[in-house]
Parts: structure tokens; C-alpha cells; sequence
């Protein structure tokens, strides 16, 4: 049994991407990163390579060279082949039942957590709840129903959900040693050139504990960065570059990650409606770029190429969807984030997710190839069935056709007549009925003690990010 595979090559040839170093250094060298934290700044003050005008932090040559090196990236890498990531923490879902958007609940964000375990997604919290009373409080839930209903969200290099105080980081530290999980912190860089105060802040009071510290940038061209694509990739690369170095200037022996999502990434963005444009040509240019840049860097990378502009599970959606994973793959991508998500990422939907399942599932055939046989001679097969004849009964079709052609779980090939005489649904409709069967048929839970550790850690949360 052989395959026929086909694949997407090009791309920036080896010299054009050491061009592209050499000037993402020069411009880091240049630009250095701004800090507005007293504390960060005294703490780096009168370190080797390291230089402080005002705000700004320069670093020698040699520092931001070796920056992209010796990453430490949590357990959990390579991802299983055809992973989907599902997030990020959507402010909105799509209420099944009624078809409108409306703010999530705590219970929505159960129920979305294990359908995207069920459908063995990683990545973020599908949602933020709105109900608890307390921003703090929903950041603390979305850890504890991750760890308690899911193996892998917000798990280690996908542990992405927001820690926006140091009251929240702490509690989350002690959900994540409960449930045997790996604990990162973010570092965002505020483009172009900035760092996030509040990361900052957050990140020295950890220094000296076993975290991981993940690195972030998310320019946007035209608006953060330059509106030309290659100078905007060059500024996500220096960014990343200062930004490890400053990690690094901290507490040397930081485990320091580049985020598997926003890594080497400049984003495109659209001018008429001022927002981003996910899905778009120009978006999946960018993924293509991103894969090879972090080919060439030694990164892990998830295409993010299950976002889509459309606020709502339709013809758009499917579109920008399928077209971006499709090429992404071709080009390399074995793994996909934010499955489920609409209208940027600013609406959850559980239809959507399993129906990012099933584009996934399709892609998946299309790159592993076509099977053929080499084992029979076809010739005479052909010849014995003749004129007039049919395969149908041949016992090469009886004994090959269930392996032969790929059948979707959702996208049927069904008849009209079929499909009437059964009652006509719509793919939507369908996908909610898998989703809630899902929902139904989920059983995982996390050991009884641990379960009742991370429930005695989220009452004292409670008590304490509502007061």
C-alpha cells in the first residue's frame, strides 16, 4: 500500500532568512524595549550588556544573538499530529437554543470545556464567565474547571488564560500544584517596543519559584508596525529578541518560552473597519511566514488558522477557515488553534467547534495522501470486468471500498431524496446535536481528592476576590 502526497513548497529562500535576523538584531540593538517599572529597572541596572536611558533598555549585540536559544518549553510538545487548540477565553458565546449572542455563564464555561475535551481539544478556556461577580474570580474559575473537566487546557505550553494580578497568579499556582499541571506566566510585548508593566510585575514576585515564563508579541501592520509585511516580521523577531533578553537580565534562570500561538506573527488589519482581518488572504500569507520563520528559529508553532472575521457559523466562516488550514498544512502545520471561535475571537460557538473538528478531519486525509494499491494487478481486473460490467461486486471493491474514500462524521454525501426522506437538517443543526451529545457523553473528571483540593483553594478565591 503506497500514497500519492502532494505539498506546498517556496517561500524565502536561506540567505533572505538570515537577512531577516541580521536585521531583526541590528533593529533590537537599536530600539531596545521600554520599562515602566521602577522595581524592573532597578533590578537590571548594572548588568553585563545592559544599558538604561530613562525608560529604555538596550542590550548588547551579543545578548539578543543568543536570545532565541535554549528555550525551556513545558511538558507537552510535539503536539499529537492534528491537534486543535480551542480559545481563548471568549467574552461571548452563541446560545445554541435562541441563536443570539450573549455573555457566557460559569455553566457555559463547564459545558465548553468538556465538549472541547470530549472532542480532544487542547488549548484555552473556551470562555470567560460573566456570572461570578469578579474579573479576578472568572480568571481563577477558568483554571479550575480546565484542570478539573480537561486533560489538556491551559495546560503546559498551551496554559495561555490571562493571570492579570498577582492575586490571581497565586491562585492559580496553587490549582496548578493540586492538579499536577505545569504554571506559566505571561510577558506580552506592547508593540512596538514595550513591555507590559503588569506582566512585569506579576513575573518578579514568581522570580524565584519553578515557573515558566512565556513571551508573546502581536503587531499589527499599519497600526503597531509597519504596513509592509517583511519589515513587520522583523519587528516581531527584534521584539522577541529584547523581550527574552530582559527575562533573561531578571533571573538568568527563568524558563523562557516563545507562545506557541503569537511567536513570530505581525498581523494584518483593515483600515476601513479598523479590526483585525483573521481569514483573509493577507492572514494566511502571514501563518505561511510565521511557519517558516519559526522553522528557522527551531519554534514550535500552531497555525492559528481556525479563526474567521464572520460572527457566525456560515458560508465565511467555512471558507476562511478550510482555505487557511488546507495551505497551512500543505506548508508544514500539523497543529491548529483557536477552533470554535467567531467573529475574530470575540464569540464562542460550540456548532463551531465541532465543525472545526470535522475541517480538520478533511484536511487530515487531503495531507496524509490518497491510498493506492500496488499489490493487484489492476490490468487484468479491469480486463475481467469488461464492457457492460460493474466493480461493484468485484471482490477488489468488496474487500478495499470501506478504506478507499474518506467519510466525513458530519459532512454527509447524502442524495436530496436521501436526506428528505430522513428529514432535512442543516449541517448547523446537526453539529449542535453532536455538540450536546458530547456534552452529555463527557465523563472525565479529575481524581476525587484532587478535585476537592482545587474546590477548597477556589472557596478561599471566592472569599477573597469578591471582598
Amino acid at each position: 500500500m503506497k500514497r500519492y502526497n502532494y505539498r506546498l513548497e517556496g517561500g524565502l529562500c536561506d540567505d533572505e532568512l538570515r537577512k531577516i535576523d541580521s536585521q531583526a538584531t541590528e533593529l533590537a540593538t537599536r530600539m531596545g524595549i521600554e520599562v515602566l517599572s521602577e522595581k524592573v529597572l532597578k533590578r537590571v541596572a548594572g548588568s553585563k550588556g545592559v544599558n538604561i536611558r530613562g525608560d529604555r533598555v538596550n542590550f548588547s549585540e551579543d545578548r539578543l544573538e543568543d536570545a532565541l536559544k535554549n528555550l525551556s518549553y513545558p511538558p507537552g510538545l510535539p503536539f499529537p499530529p492534528y491537534f486543535i487548540g480551542t480559545g481563548a477565553y471568549s467574552m461571548n458565546i452563541l446560545d445554541e437554543t435562541s441563536g443570539q449572542v450573549r455573555t457566557p455563564t460559569h455553566r457555559d464555561l463547564i459545558e465548553m470545556t468538556q465538549l472541547a475535551d470530549a472532542l480532544g481539544f487542547g488549548g484555552t478556556s473556551p470562555v470567560k464567565p460573566g456570572d461570578l461577580g469578579s474579573e479576578e474570580l472568572a480568571e481563577v474559575a477558568m483554571y479550575k474547571t480546565a484542570y478539573e473537566y480537561s486533560r489538556s487546557i491551559n495546560s503546559g505550553p498551551l496554559d495561555y488564560s490571562p493571570k492579570s494580578t498577582v492575586r490571581v497568579a497565586d491562585c492559580v499556582w496553587e490549582l496548578s500544584r493540586v492538579a499536577g499541571k505545569p504554571f506559566a506566566l505571561g510577558c506580552w510585548i506592547i508593540s512596538p517596543f514595550r513591555v507590559n508593566s503588569s506582566d512585569l510585575e506579576i513575573i518578579l514576585e514568581f522570580l524565584e519559584r519553578d515557573v515558566y515564563v512565556y513571551l508573546c508579541t502581536m503587531p499589527v501592520m499599519g497600526v503597531t508596525a509597519p504596513v509592509s509585511i517583511g519589515p513587520a516580521y522583523i519587528q516581531s523577531i527584534a521584539e522577541l529578541k529584547v523581550g527574552i533578553a530582559l527575562l533573561r537580565v531578571l533571573n538568568p534562570l527563568l524558563k523562557i518560552f516563545t507562545g506557541v500561538f503569537d511567536s513570530i506573527r505581525a498581523y494584518p488589519f483593515d483600515m476601513k473597519y479598523g479590526n483585525f482581518v483573521y481569514g483573509s488572504p493577507d492572514d494566511v500569507f502571514g501563518t505561511l511566514l510565521q511557519l517558516q520563520l519559526n522553522r528557522y528559529y527551531g519554534m514550535p508553532v500552531m497555525a492559528k488558522s481556525l479563526l474567521t472575521a464572520s460572527p457566525q457559523p456560515d458560508a465565511q466562516a467555512a471558507t476562511e477557515k478550510a482555505i487557511h488550514t488546507v495551505l497551512a498544512t500543505l506548508y508544514g502545520a500539523r497543529s491548529y488553534t483557536t477552533g470554535g471561535l467567531l467573529s475574530i475571537d470575540e464569540v464562542y460557538s460550540a456548532e463551531q467547534a465541532v465543525i472545526d473538528c470535522e475541517i480538520v478531519n478533511y484536511v487530515k486525509y487531503i495531507t496524509e495522501g490518497v491510498k493506492t494499491t500496488d499489490d493487484v494487478d489492476w490490468i487484468s481486473v479491469i480486463e475481467e470486468v469488461g464492457p457492460g460490467g460493474t466493480f461493484l461486486e468485484h471482490e477488489t471493491t468488496l474487500s478495499g471500498f470501506r478504506e478507499a474514500f474518506w467519510t466525513g462524521e458530519l459532512f454527509e454525501c447524502k442524495s436530496f431524496q436521501t436526506r428528505f426522506s430522513q428529514g432535512l437538517k442543516s449541517l448547523l443543526s446537526r453539529a449542535g446535536e453532536v455538540a450536546r451529545e458530547k456534552i452529555a457523553r463527557h465523563d472525565y473528571r479529575i481524581e476525587k481528592e484532587k478535585a476537592k483540593e482545587l474546590e477548597k483553594i477556589y472557596g478561599h478565591a471566592e472569599k477573597k476576590l469578591r471582598s
